[in-house]
């Protein structure tokens, strides 16, 4: 009976351990249920708009409650850099760590931010979308000059955004028109990559006629967030 027993007693042990996994397994096995992230899709490229990432974690990862976040582009506002490790905390019976992701001001479809907890890591896919500007202005040091064929005349064009910066490497359209409606010169020297990172587009003026004295409107023309935005710089020509 003894016999018997024990060795039902060893069939039990045995049938529980080989029911048991090692805990990398399981863990890969359950990570969609023990490590939750959440944030949004995507976020301006405006250099200051931000989107917030969660990491919920489950009691089964409750030991060590440090994430880590990484970013291959922008910063986390909690400490302007592209990496953050902080201590999840205990939300509603859950381990709950965030961050803040911070956009550059450069447009990007494929942002990888890397979420880790101790044998637990994923990766998420943000895109920094094209902050288009809310207004424009553009301005000249020139606004007289003597008719002259080759008469440069500098344009410098500011895009704004009532949050943040536009994003780089947008693009202005120009043209210049004379008193009577009909247009005049042409436009050298505009960057083959768009406005800069603090939202400056320059070009530059031809008049290419000797003849004309009289008002030049010179109109720049860049895609807002609402509609095309324009503005105008007026130049005198003098006989």
């Amino acid at each position: 009976m003894k016999k018997l027993t024990y060795g039902l007693i060893l069939l039990g042990i045995l049938a529980w351990n080989s029911c048991q996994k090692d805990p990398d397994e399981y863990l890969a096995e359950n990570k969609s249920k023990i490590f939750m992230i959440s944030a949004p899709t995507s976020v301006p490229a405006d250099g200051k708009s931000t989107i917030l990432i969660t990491a919920t974690l489950s009691p089964a990862t409750a030991d060590n409650r440090t994430v880590t976040f990484t970013t291959s582009k922008g910063t986390f506002a909690d400490n302007d850099s592209v990496k953050l490790t902080t201590n999840a905390a205990i939300t509603n019976g859950t381990l709950v760590a965030s961050a803040y992701l911070r956009s550059s001001v450069d447009a990007n479809d494929r942002v990888l931010v890397k979420v880790s907890a101790p044998r637990l890591d994923t990766t998420l896919v943000i895109k920094f979308v094209t902050a288009l500007p809310d207004s424009i202005h553009s301005e000249s040091t020139t606004v007289i000059a003597s008719k002259n064929y080759n008469n440069q005349i500098p344009i410098t064009t500011y895009l704004f955004r009532k949050v943040g910066k536009a994003t780089t490497g947008q693009t202005a359209s120009y043209r210049a028109i004379k008193a009577d409606g009909t247009g005049i010169g042409s436009f050298i020297g505009i960057s083959p990559t768009g406005s800069d990172a603090t939202g400056v587009i320059k070009s530059t003026f031809v008049t290419r006629d000797s003849v004309y004295a009289g008002n030049i409107r010179i109109i720049t023309s860049v895609l807002g967030t609402q509609k095309t935005l324009l503005d105008t710089v007026k130049l005198l020509i003098k006989p």
